[in-house]
């Protein structure tokens, strides 16, 4: 029997900044993080996609003994990547073309910053959603902001202040469709800057909202015609869990208020969440203003970097009581980026 095909997704990063000190020496620089989400949460969809098949994403020479004829694919990706923050490199037009998806990181800037590299960023933001519709557009906290600003949208300072850690977004009914019927998901945040609801770019569609920011992901179709229709009666995954006692450490508990109780699993990926990949295919631009590529290693000493300097005291309090909780990133926003991407 014949073996799995080998597909290939082409991507490029474009670094928005840079790592530094207890967090670059625990987890290497964005490039490092990013390589890592990539190829974790590939394993995990590939994984829900074909649950009996080892993933073998990184095997460079795949046996050809396969005798299972009902394999699926077997997807790889290579990840160039590009400093745009302080090298100011940007892929040129020709190389464009060889991409099947581009990712914005995020940043320590603000996107609204009058700034040789942000402005050089925003043009080729909208370049390449104009004129390279080939390439699915993914934007990561300042990456979301950037491409808001150079399709019509405005980034702007938010008066409510910091948000930081672990935070339960709760997902409007188009979020519903595209995460796959999950009415909440938990992502690390890190921001003071925002899009504002009212100054959302046009064609864009919210995906979600927290209590401080409104605007907590975006989405663009390739057509207008595209955008499906309001459930009924959205569906929903069932929780495996409703304790808010999280089991890395029972001490700590999920604490913070919202409309909703955290669970302190990630929702197993089912066929809810990739059942729905025409319609993900159908997404020309991604965003979220959370930051799913990282983990409690990255934000624990990230907080304690800033506390007292750009981060309030309380808000690292706050930050820190949550640093254990569920978080979302990989196994469910990583599993719809691969979706969008095709895979």
């Amino acid at each position: 029997m014949a073996a799995p095909t080998r597909n290939h997704k082409s991507l490029a990063v474009l670094l928005c900044g840079k790592t530094s000190g207890k967090t670059r020496a625990e987890n290497g620089d964005y490039i490092d993080i990013y390589k890592r989400f990539l190829q974790d949460s590939l394993d995990s969809h590939t994984a829900v996609l074909s649950p009996t098949q080892k993933n073998a994403s990184n095997l460079e020479n795949p046996s050809n003994n396969n005798d299972n004829s009902d394999a699926q694919p077997v997807w790889q990706f290579t990840l160039d990547s590009y400093d745009v923050f302080e090298a100011q490199e940007f892929p040129t037009d020709e190389k464009l073309d060889d991409y099947d998806g581009i990712i914005i990181t995020g940043s320590p800037s603000s996107a609204y910053d009058n700034v040789d590299w942000i402005n050089k960023l925003v043009a080729l933001t909208k370049r390449v959603v104009e004129t390279k519709p080939k390439i699915k557009l993914i934007g990561i906290c300042f990456g979301h902001q950037i491409i808001a600003r150079a399709l019509g949208g405005e980034c702007v300072p938010n008066t409510q202040g910091w948000e930081v850690g672990p935070t339960n977004i709760d997902l409007t009914d188009l979020g519903k469709q595209i995460f796959g019927g999950l009415d909440t998901i938990t992502l690390e945040e890190m921001h003071r800057d925002h899009v504002p609801v009212d100054r959302t770019p046009p064609s864009f569609h919210l995906l979600g909202s927290t209590e401080r920011s409104g605007n907590q992901g975006m989405v663009k179709f390739y057509d207008e015609a595209d955008v499906p229709p309001p459930s009924v009666t959205p569906a929903t995954v069932p929780n495996t869990t409703t304790s808010n006692v999280n089991p890395e450490n029972p001490a700590i508990a999920n604490t913070q208020p919202s409309t909703f109780e955290a669970n302190t699993q990630s929702p197993p990926l089912t066929a809810d969440l990739v059942s729905n990949r025409e319609l993900l295919k159908k997404v020309q631009v991604f965003t979220v203003q959370g930051h799913p590529e990282w983990n409690e290693k990255v934000v624990t000493p990230l907080v304690e970097e800033r506390r007292g300097k750009v981060i309030p005291e309380d808000i690292a309090d706050q930050a820190m009581e949550r640093r254990f909780w569920r978080n979302d990133g990989v196994s469910v926003v990583g599993s719809i980026v691969w979706s969008i991407l095709g895979v």
